[in-house]
């Protein structure tokens, strides 16, 4: 059994996690840049806080870019103080869809294709033109509508 072991002592499995190398990919992007990626799909790219997530088994359908502590400002009361922030590619066909499964009410992750915007919500995936007024306040009414406190409904258009 091949297990990859990490500096916090914590075991992956690659029979649960089928992209468990992403450790090593993310020590190969430290050292040499990512790694190339073929254009067979779309690629998307954004910020998952890892607390929103209620199936961890999403990240490993991600390529980890990048992780923060986040100290959080004006939180609702239900939200941890810290947030762990992941910024990520991925390129799974479906990936929108499979995200809307694992998060959390009240949370939404923002990422975008390059084209479009997706805010996507616990079983809700949204997707406006950047720029497109209308489109993204129809999403800010499901923002409040769903109880995202005011105070985060606030992600960037590109």
């Amino acid at each position: 059994m091949f297990v990859m072991r990490i500096k916090s002592g914590r075991h992956i499995d690659p029979r649960i996690c089928k992209h468990s190398a992403f450790i090593v990919q993310l020590k190969w992007n430290k050292i040499h840049g990512p790694a190339f990626r073929e254009e067979r799909g779309t690629m998307y790219k954004g910020t998952i806080i890892k607390e929103s997530i209620s199936d961890e088994n999403i990240l490993c359908e991600i390529a980890i870019e990048k992780v923060e502590i986040w100290k959080a400002v004006n939180h609702d009361a239900n939200q941890p103080l810290f947030w762990t922030a992941i910024q990520f590619t991925a390129s799974e066909d479906g990936f929108p869809e499979y995200l809307a499964k694992a998060l959390l009410p009240q949370w939404y992750v923002d990422m975008t294709d390059g084209r479009y915007k997706f805010i996507i919500f616990k079983d809700h995936v949204f997707r406006y033109q950047p720029g497109d007024a209308a489109e993204k306040q129809k999403i800010v009414d499901y923002c409040r509508e769903v109880g995202v406190p005011e105070s985060q409904i606030d992600w960037p258009e590109s």
